[in-house]
């Protein structure tokens, strides 16, 4: 731009001898220079806020810093599938000085529309075994189902983030028999005794997961109790003879301003075929 606007000025000054001329012109590229400096500068600043709006992260919904959020998502989940989501969320247990500790839980999801259903227990091992299920497997039938969402990963970790001046370093405990030391190692006595209280942060992620879908996990109730509510919190924890029930694990909801024990179904069962009912 400066380069062609400079010779051009050359060809006027050796070319008019005209002045008044000459500063017509003159005042002509000073003023298109300066629409063009400041359409420039308007337009880095629609980029700035339009980079500002991509910065932002749905969890900043529930109170949840995005760039913690980002960060997690970036060192802590994974996805095994492409068309899976990938959604974390945290409670902060504890802040010294340059440090963050954080309860973590990051799991992925994705939408199935198809089931496998089989007639018996036998085709439904064959079925199961079976690599290529593009086909129906013999005694087992593909079928279209609404919608639901389904798990591709979860973990859920005590994270300990350092902050530097790029972000965020961690530090997380160590798999099998190492676990108990590298937990000593990197958090303090207090933070230790709230990490084994332990943080149900499902809801958060199943509800990011349910807006950002567009759909709704499906689940079973398995009790209606009698409390009354308004939100999962106004309800009892999960009564003993429930959780001793091995076929799914219970949780409670509030379901129609009724406490409910219910059990999420997020298996996608064109992987995992089930039996006809």
């Amino acid at each position: 731009m400066q380069a062609w606007m400079h010779l051009l000025l050359c060809i006027i000054i050796n070319n008019y001898k005209d002045m008044n001329k000459l500063i017509l012109i003159l005042l002509i590229l000073l003023a298109l220079g300066l629409f063009l400096f400041f359409e420039k500068n308007e337009n880095n600043q629609l980029n700035d806020i339009a980079k500002e709006d991509f910065s932002l992260c749905e969890e900043e919904s529930f109170g949840l810093d995005c760039d913690i959020v980002n960060f997690l998502k970036e060192n802590i989940g994974w996805k095994n599938r492409e068309q899976a989501k990938l959604f974390c969320s945290y409670k902060k247990l504890g802040e010294k000085d340059n440090e963050i500790y954080l309860h973590t839980y990051c799991t992925s999801y994705y939408v199935a529309n198809k089931e496998m259903v089989c007639d018996d227990e036998e085709s439904l091992e064959k079925c199961f075994l079976r690599k290529d299920k593009s086909s129906s497997c013999m005694g087992c039938e593909e079928l279209e189902i609404p919608a639901k969402i389904v798990t591709d990963s979860g973990v859920s970790i005590p994270v300990k983030l350092t902050k530097t001046d790029n972000g965020f370093d961690f530090e997380v405990p160590e798999d099998g028999s190492q676990y108990g030391p590298s937990l000593k190692r990197i958090f303090p006595a207090d933070i230790i005794t709230e990490i084994s209280k332990g943080h149900d942060l499902a809801d958060i992620n199943i509800a990011l997961a349910e807006n950002s879908l567009g759909v709704n996990a499906h689940f079973n109730v398995m009790k209606v109790l009698n409390e009354s509510c308004e939100t999962k919190s106004d309800c009892p924890p999960v009564p003993g003879e429930e959780m001793m029930k091995s076929s799914c694990p219970r949780e409670m909801k509030c379901v129609n301003k009724k406490c409910n024990v219910i059990c999420y179904d997020f298996i996608d069962h064109s992987d995992l075929p089930k039996l006809k009912q």
